[in-house]
């Protein structure tokens, strides 16, 4: 009897101490080839946005720390107090009601989670403002719960900011704004300014011996047809008497037959 009642009384310790386990949920094959349609479709993106600054906020880049300007002595016309604030909007297009997404970055490792509710047209779209370092965006592309199998990752999309150039509004890339190194958002490492110097001197260089050299060539043609004409100006002095004696025999045999036709 003692020994039916422990058996009993285990087996009710093993029941109450059971975790049930749900069997792991799968979509079917026409969903899934549902789900990787979609997910294909789905594109990561930025763009540079622009939005004005409140006065209290105006930036005169001369400042230490781009500490805001006195604003009672602030001309919003003056082009050297900054009035606007440059971003990126990073966008990704297709969502769908299917999926959600899980965005880090390699800048400060924030983490973000958007929803089908975040998007607008389909289009999950948030701005970035530290622009002062390359930026590696990572996008996961989970399956949501209107699918039969939720919480799966389906894709990872990649994003890549640039940074803002320390050098785009220095005197010298107004004046070469087509140096590679005067871009607004680059990608390259920063570079001290004497490196920044060495390199676009030797831009310069480089473009004014192109823009020289057409003239170059020009001179060394017009050089060789003179020379090429004063070391044979014999054989040029020569054809010209043949010319003029071939043109001279052949006037007078047209003089000599209209006189014989008049007769």
């Amino acid at each position: 009897m003692q020994k039916c009642l422990k058996m009993m009384f285990a087996f009710w310790i093993s029941v109450m101490f059971v975790t049930p386990v749900d069997a792991a949920k799968t979509c079917s094959t026409s969903e899934q080839a549902e789900i990787n349609s979609q997910v294909s479709n789905m594109r990561g993106a930025y763009q540079e946005m622009e939005e004005p600054l409140d006065p209290n906020d105006y930036v005169s880049p001369n400042a230490e720390d781009n500490e805001p300007a006195d604003v009672g002595e602030v001309n919003p016309n003056d082009e050297e107090i900054l009035t606007t604030l440059s971003y990126f909007d990073i966008s990704i297009t297709n969502m769908t009601d299917k999926f959600y997404l899980v965005v880090t970055n390699d800048y400060d490792d924030e983490k973000q989670t958007f929803y089908y509710s975040d998007a607008k047209d389909g289009i999950i779209t948030f701005p970035w403002y530290n622009l002062d370092a390359v930026t590696t965006f990572t996008i996961e592309v989970y399956t949501s719960n209107n699918t039969g199998c939720p919480n799966e990752l389906q894709r990872t999309i990649t994003v890549r900011t640039p940074r803002y150039n320390e050098f785009y509004e220095s005197v010298a890339c107004e004046e070469n704004p087509k140096f590679n190194l005067c871009q607004k958002f680059v990608t390259f490492d920063y570079i001290e300014s004497g490196e920044f110097q060495t390199r676009l001197d030797a831009y310069l260089k480089v473009d004014d011996d192109n823009a020289d050299t057409p003239k170059e060539k020009d001179k060394n043609t017009l050089e060789e047809i003179k020379d090429f004409v004063a070391n044979n100006k014999y054989y040029f002095i020569g054809g010209g008497i043949a010319i003029l004696v071939i043109a001279g025999v052949v006037i007078a045999v047209i003089v000599r037959k209209q006189r014989s036709s008049e007769l």
